[in-house]
């Protein structure tokens, strides 16, 4: 078990990968959305992203294995790795909260710009 590392496997579980960056812009990016664009009320608009969060990790931990049986695609990540992928939403919704109080057009472009560039950046770079 790693708290910090470039790979994460159910056989070598990593706490963080370079994907906690891509989780913590989400969590700020779906709060923003939902608690600055939409003005949900705080505690909807975070159970509305942990939820959404939680969907998509067990996407990964469960859904994902059973359709790429015979691919190491997205099928062996770790419990641990989940955890630390939530603890960067979680930092990411927490952003939201305590330092962006107004719509912000420009910042949230470049929020979803960094967002995608990033994906696609791990994503060709093989980056587990």
């Amino acid at each position: 078990m790693k708290i910090f590392g470039d790979n994460d496997s159910k056989k070598d579980p990593t706490l963080i990968t370079s994907w906690f960056l891509v989780h913590l812009l989400s969590g700020i990016i779906l709060m923003y959305i939902f608690y600055i664009y939409f003005n949900i009320d705080i505690w909807i608009a975070t159970l509305i992203v942990l939820g959404l969060h939680t969907l998509y990790e067990i996407k990964d931990l469960f859904i994902n294995p059973l359709f790429y049986p015979d691919t190491n695609i997205k099928k062996n990540h770790s419990i641990l790795n989940s955890i630390g992928d939530t603890i960067g939403c979680i930092i990411g919704i927490l952003i939201v909260i305590f330092f962006i109080k107004n719509k912000n057009n420009t910042l949230f472009l470049s929020l979803v710009i960094v967002y995608f560039g990033l994906q696609v950046l791990f994503t060709n770079l093989n980056i587990n």
